[in-house]
């Protein structure tokens, strides 16, 4: 249409919340974007969080 004018209505989702997740939707936010995202967990981090409840005494 001649003279309307169309905003931008894009809302990405993004599943995971592990370090790709999380740094997409930075790039996306630094983009202008907007976006949500989705969790199964109950914490964020994905595979880097560190699970030390059992860990022995004085492992590292």
């Amino acid at each position: 249409m001649i003279g309307s004018r169309r905003t931008n209505m894009t809302h990405i989702a993004i599943v995971g919340a592990g370090i790709a997740g999380l740094n997409a939707a930075l790039t996306l936010q630094d983009a202008g974007l907007s976006c949500s995202i989705y969790e199964a967990s109950n914490r964020i981090g994905g595979r880097m969080h560190s699970d030390t409840a059992t860990w022995m005494d004085n492992q590292v």
